[in-house]
């Protein structure tokens, strides 16, 4: 992750150097070219939103806050997935990070003309989208996911600024 990022493109280069390691000198041509086509196949799969989440994002046009996508991967990656989902209408501003650290979430405020006890962040990652929210003094939402990457493992937090909800259309009840 270091050199490489997070994201399809990285996948590509790590299967690519995996099979060089591995089948080496026995390696053909067009084993490697249906590695490289398979890889890039990843960049054209469906990006489904989860359900409630379009009709959620719908409902939030009608209040006033500005949405915004900030997220971390490699940008055109990102900016593709957004594409293919069909959300990137619902939101004035998207913000795309190699990481999202404090630093990065100080930013974020800084670009958006905001303080950090305006910014309510909502996500499913404890580690890159819950802590350093609230360790730069913002309100967070998190919405657990049934499968978390091994490099999000993070333990609980419990903390009078973040709210834990089970579905998305949840946060219309917190907005209240």
């Amino acid at each position: 992750m270091a050199d490489l990022g997070y994201g399809c493109k990285a996948f590509t280069i790590s299967i690519i150097e995996t099979a060089l390691r591995v089948g080496g000198d026995h390696l053909s041509a067009d084993t490697l070219s249906d590695l490289l086509s398979h890889s890039k196949s990843l960049l054209h799969l469906p990006a489904t939103p989860l359900p409630e989440v379009k009709e959620t994002l719908q409902r939030l046009q009608a209040y006033p806050y500005r949405l915004v996508v900030f997220t971390k991967g490699e940008l055109q990656d990102q900016e593709n997935k957004l594409r293919r989902s069909g959300l990137g209408k619902y939101f004035s501003h998207v913000e795309i990070t190699s990481d999202k650290t404090e630093v990065e979430f100080q930013q974020l405020c800084e670009h958006l003309g905001i303080l950090p006890n305006e910014l309510l962040m909502v996500g499913n990652s404890l580690k890159s989208d819950i802590a350093p929210a609230l360790t730069i003094g913002a309100w967070a939402i998190h919405i657990p996911f049934h499968v978390t990457w091994q490099l999000e493992h993070f333990d609980d937090i419990e903390h009078e600024r973040l709210q834990k909800i089970e579905h998305f259309s949840e946060i219309i009840n917190l907005l209240k």
